[in-house]
């Protein structure tokens, strides 16, 4: 196999206390990083410029480590470590990411952010602990994250949305909630499973059951764009449907609790409620109730 080279400009400047070393055996190092030029053969991505300090103090068996690394515009993370016989404390854990300007490191032709997506104000926030017992292979994490602004989708001039994003991660179980404007309205979204970061699902039929619950409140649909939505503009162009068909997709256990109320569609109140139930290629509607209008 062909060999792959990390190319990259790397200044440590550092001190450390000699005396503890030799007297107690124990090192006392602290350390400025600065990397920039950054490069790996084969891989087309920018790599930004990199500036941190580490602090590590302790012996053999105990070390204490301080981090804080910045990558320029794009991530900035800070923890305190602890290692002892195996085990690993990571405390004051603080990550900050810029998504838009993280995109902007890859090539085009791998990933695109549709245009009608903006997400230049908004960074990932994420803060807690993490604890990883190297004898046994566990990793038990105590995270939180945040979008610190919301991320907004252009669909077109009568409908965009906005959208906050935050959630946490308390050992294997994951808890999300999107809280969406649409239309005057909004849309509240929270999703729960279970994950593993040892173990991640290599497929999407693997995963663990998913719990999702929908509320939709407060949403006035014109009927301007009904009609942009129902009857658009359909191009005569013949579609070849055998070509155009999408993979299946084999999901998981699904659950979705919709629950919709003072929604208005022309002027007309709908209301819904009930539980849609998704496993493997089925779908199933248990108790679903729709009401439009005074019916």
């Amino acid at each position: 196999e062909e060999e792959t080279f990390l190319h990259t400009k790397l200044q440590v400047v550092g001190e450390v206390l000699l005396k503890e070393l030799l007297e107690k055996n124990e090192f006392n190092i602290s350390s400025s990083l600065k990397m920039d030029n950054t490069s790996v053969d084969n891989l087309n991505v920018k790599i930004p410029g990199m500036k941190g300090k580490m602090k590590l103090k302790g012996n053999t068996e105990d070390i204490k480590v301080d981090l804080d690394f910045n990558f320029k515009n794009v991530l900035s993370v800070s923890s305190n470590l602890n290692y002892h016989k195996n085990n690993i404390q990571l405390r004051k854990v603080s990550i900050n990411l810029n998504p838009m300007n993280t995109l902007e490191l890859l090539p085009e032709d791998l990933l695109a952010l549709p245009h009608n997506i903006d997400m230049e104000k908004t960074e990932i926030l994420v803060d807690g602990q993490m604890d990883i017992d190297l004898e046994k292979d566990l990793v038990v994490p105590s995270i939180n994250f945040k979008t610190s602004k919301n991320i907004s989708f252009n669909l077109n001039e009568n409908f965009n949305t906005s959208s906050s994003i935050n959630g946490s991660l308390k050992n294997e179980k994951l808890d999300l909630n999107i809280l969406s404007d649409v239309l005057s309205g909004q849309i509240k979204t929270n999703i729960k499973t279970k994950v593993s970061l040892l173990d991640m699902p290599k497929k999407v039929s693997s995963m663990a059951p998913v719990a999702v619950k929908v509320m939709v409140s407060d949403i006035s649909i014109p009927r301007k764009l009904l009609q942009e939505r129902l009857w658009g503009k359909v191009k005569s162009e013949n579609v070849d449907l055998e070509k155009g068909k999408a993979k299946k997709v084999i999901f998981p256990e699904i659950k979705i609790s919709l629950n919709g109320k003072r929604i208005f569609i022309a002027k007309e109140e709908v209301s819904v409620a009930g539980d849609i139930f998704i496993d493997k290629n089925q779908v199933n509607m248990d108790k679903m109730i729709l009401r439009y209008g005074t019916g």
